[in-house]
């Protein structure tokens, strides 16, 4: 059912007066028509949703409201058949008129959500925070930015854990209590329909999301082929698909298994061969944009150097070397920026690729109150090429890619951060402060404005 208003206010129509149209000329008519369609809409209609606005333009008739909305928009769906019996008498009423007529209610809706997203924005930056607490376990947020899915609790007896659904835009939060647990880190696939949960007995859970809920009586299993123990400390990396992910592997022999969801197969990730891919002091990730693997050979790999390297993922899960990528040495955490450009850090500064291919440069950090100090997290913008960081001090700042320049945040309140992450689509920040350990917060992305 169509969601009627912005707000549910109770109140009478304000009067409308219809033009005359008797003395318009045939060629005069369609811009007369629009306006005075566009004014229905804004006076009788102001308190509809841009929902309501978008579907009926996209109606084959614009002049009918849906029978729900016109039975609580008396006046305005009188006005509207008024219009359509004048524009009709007068032979007016072509697909060309009808055509122009859904477009001007589709730009008033695309004004309307505007509006909505702004006063929403508002409350948020001037309002309390969304609070994701307590903290136990991991937390996710859904692709749409939307929901946070967070494990609240940890295994307790009778291999029950608790997880919670909070959701952003009603401020809900609804509490789950799964019989069967010792879940490790999951992860969205098929664009959010579903959690992938892998378990410490070496099984993988595949856990249907609609409608704000999780549903683990509906819940598929896969054991791993052949079973792997995963231990407590697996994750969980998607791969940009949303079929296949890479897992972790922390306890025993450190690896990694590429894992299809649709086939259910596993196939453990080799560099080699004859030699699985071992994460063991390795900085490593998986680009998001084309699900390329990247590796930098550190202490204790096979092939030694520092450099970060690039590979292919094959169907039968073997890496393949990309040529072309040489990132400096001793640097961490290497970022893939939208137009190919590389970033990576060191202790103190950014190194960065002002154009695809070039040469690096390298951009120390400003200094801050009390000293310097090193760069303990770093990550894209999803929505941009900027990169957050945060220091060991707490201190926020925004580094330009592009230009090499820092911009400080100043937090209300001076908080200082000590962890971080960005929702998917990139409008809201997860983040914890210093000085409250056992609570998540998540805000608009304009609370990290710059300093001016």
């Amino acid at each position: 059912m169509l969601a009627l208003t912005l707000a549910n206010a109770a109140q009478a129509d304000p009067p409308f007066c219809m033009p005359s149209f008797a003395a318009v000329a045939d060629e005069d008519a369609e811009p007369l028509i629009r306006d005075t369609y566009r004014v229905l809409f804004h006076q009788l209609g102001s308190d509809l949703s841009p929902d309501v606005l978008e579907t009926v333009s996209i109606a084959p008739d614009p002049f009918a409201l849906p029978p729900e909305i016109a039975e609580q928009k008396e006046s305005l769906a009188k006005r509207l058949r008024e219009l359509k019996e004048m524009v009709e008498s007068k032979h007016w009423n072509s697909p060309r008129l009808r055509r122009r007529l859904s477009e001007a209610l589709w730009e008033q809706a695309t004004e309307r959500r505007g509006l909505v997203r702004q006063q929403k924005l508002s409350e948020e930056l001037n309002g309390a925070p969304h609070l994701v607490h307590p903290l136990h376990g991991f937390t996710l947020l859904s692709p749409d930015g939307r929901y946070v899915i967070q494990q609240t609790s940890a295994m307790r007896a009778g291999n029950t854990q608790d997880f919670a659904v909070y959701d952003t835009e009603t401020r809900k939060r609804t509490e789950i209590k799964v019989p069967q647990g010792d879940y490790g880190e999951g992860v969205f696939i098929e664009g959010g329909k579903a959690i992938l949960l892998p378990t410490a007995t070496g099984q993988m859970t595949e856990v249907p999301f609609r409608e704000g809920l999780l549903h683990f009586n509906e819940a598929r299993i896969i054991p791993s082929k052949p079973l792997i123990p995963f231990g407590r400390h697996a994750s969980v990396r998607p791969l940009p698909d949303g079929k296949r992910v890479l897992l972790t592997l922390l306890e025993n022999d450190p690896s990694v298994v590429l894992y299809d969801h649709t086939r259910g197969a596993w196939t453990p990730l080799r560099i080699k061969p004859r030699k699985n891919f071992a994460p063991a002091n390795l900085s490593w990730g998986v680009r998001e944009n084309d699900g390329l693997v990247y590796v930098q050979r550190n202490a204790g790999f096979f092939e030694r150097d520092g450099h970060v390297h690039l590979y292919k993922i094959s169907d039968d899960g073997l890496l393949i070397p990309q040529p072309g990528l040489r990132t400096p040495v001793n640097t961490t955490g290497t970022i893939w920026l939208n137009d190919g450009t590389l970033a990576t850090r060191r202790k103190r500064s950014m190194l960065y690729q002002p154009k695809p291919g070039g040469a690096w440069q390298e951009s120390p950090l400003p200094e801050v109150t009390g000293g310097t100090t090193d760069i303990s997290i770093a990550l894209r913008e999803p929505a941009g090429d900027r990169i957050g960081l945060v220091l060991g001090s707490g201190h926020f700042f925004w580094f330009e890619p592009k230009t090499g320049k820092y911009s400080a945040v100043e937090l209300p309140g001076h908080e200082l951060v000590s962890l971080f992450s960005f929702s998917p689509d990139g409008r809201r920040v997860l983040y914890q402060n210093r000085t409250d350990s056992s609570r998540r917060f998540l805000r608009p992305i304009e609370y990290f404005n710059p300093v001016p």
